[in-house]
């Protein structure tokens, strides 16, 4: 498993195109919340990224359109993350 954020349409199919050439099965998620969730999680975080990530929700939501299409995205809003985890287990199992 290698968590990433990828924003950039291009770069993702560019990404998982390449693996699937060589044979590497990618399960895509997304795990979403929305804005005011994102802001408060961000802010509550340690400091140090904290403005590069606030900086980055635009981007998020602009990417969100392609995203839904191409992954499975799992609302984090509310849900514990052991919930998630298993949503995630789940579908890849």
């Amino acid at each position: 498993m290698a968590p990433q954020t990828i924003l950039v349409e291009r770069y993702a199919r560019e990404i998982f195109d390449g693996l699937a050439a060589s044979g590497i099965t990618v399960h895509h998620f997304v795990l979403h919340a929305d804005r005011d969730e994102l802001r408060r999680r961000i802010e509550a975080d340690e400091p140090g990224i904290r403005q590069w990530r606030l900086d980055h929700l635009d981007a998020y939501e602009k990417a969100l359109p392609w995203l839904e299409k191409s992954a499975t995205v799992v609302d984090t809003a509310g849900t514990p993350p052991a919930e998630v985890a298993r949503t995630i287990s789940a579908a890849v199992n």
